[in-house]
C-alpha cells in the first residue's frame, strides 16, 4: 500500500547508515541550487532502488542490518518503487524538506542517496516522519486516553489494502487449527487474507520462504 513521509535531506555528507545516526564517511561543499533539484525529480519517478544495508530486509535468513553491525556489506537486489508525490515544502542549502508518496517497500534514506547521485554529490536523511500508510492518516490519529469504544476499525478494514483469497469448507477447517498453507494451494508473495465460504475473514497469513505461508491470526469461531 501506499506510504506517505515528511522527510528533511541534507547534502553534502553520506553516512554509514544513511542518515543522521551513522558515521559520516564522505563529505563535500558542492552548492545544489533549487532549480537543479527541481531537475531531476522527474527522474526519480519510476526507477530501480537498491535496499539500504541498514535495514530489516532478509538475505540468506539474516537481516541486513545484523550484517551491517558486523561490518559486512553485500550486493542487495535491487527493486522496482514508485514515487508519486515529491513536494518540496520548503529548500535552504543543504536542507530540503520534501512532502513524498511512494510505494510498499521503498526506502527513503535510499532515495535521498539515489537523488544526490543524480546531482553528483552525496546526501543523508536527517530526520523522517510516516504521516500515512494506506487509509491511515496522521491526522486522524488519537492519544491512547482518547480511543473509545466508538473509534475501533473493524478488521477487515484496517488489512482491506492486502489481497484476498477464499477457502474451501475443508481448507477453512484445517486453517482453524492453524495449517500452513503452501503453493499447491495458493500462490502469493505478500500477507493475505483468507475468508470462508461465507465470505467471512477467517484468518490472516504471511509468507515464510518455500512458497509456505503461516497463519498470523485466527479470526473465526472456534
Amino acid at each position: 500500500s501506499e506510504k506517505s513521509y515528511k522527510t528533511t535531506i541534507e547534502f553534502g555528507k553520506k553516512t554509514t547508515s544513511y542518515d543522521h545516526t551513522g558515521v559520516v564517511i564522505e563529505s563535500n561543499d558542492k552548492v545544489i541550487t533549487l532549480d537543479d533539484i527541481k531537475s531531476v525529480l522527474p527522474k526519480m519517478t519510476h526507477y530501480q532502488q537498491e535496499p539500504p544495508m541498514v535495514s530489516a530486509l532478509k538475505v540468506n535468513g539474516k537481516k541486513l542490518y545484523e550484517l551491517a553491525r558486523q561490518g559486512i556489506e553485500i550486493e542487495r537486489e535491487k527493486r522496482d518503487v514508485h514515487i508519486f508525490k515529491q513536494d518540496i515544502m520548503s529548500y535552504k542549502f543543504p536542507y530540503l524538506d520534501l512532502l513524498l508518496s511512494v510505494s510498499k517497500g521503498t526506502y527513503i534514506r535510499s532515495y535521498a542517496m539515489d537523488l544526490a547521485a543524480h546531482l553528483n554529490t552525496v546526501a543523508m536523511l536527517k530526520s523522517l516522519r510516516r504521516i500515512q500508510s494506506g487509509s491511515f492518516h496522521v491526522q486522524n490519529a488519537k492519544v491512547l486516553e482518547d480511543i473509545s469504544i466508538e473509534d475501533l476499525i473493524p478488521i477487515e478494514e484496517i488489512l482491506d489494502a492486502y489481497p484476498k483469497i477464499q477457502v474451501s469448507d475443508y481448507i477453512a477447517d484445517k486453517v482453524k487449527h492453524g495449517i500452513l498453507l503452501d503453493q499447491r494451494q495458493y500462490h502469493m508473495q505478500e500477507p493475505f487474507r483468507v475468508y470462508n465460504q461465507s465470505n467471512q475473514m477467517i484468518a490472516f497469513y504471511e509468507p515464510i520462504g518455500q512458497n509456505q505461508y503461516k497463519i498470523v491470526f485466527y479470526n473465526g469461531e472456534s
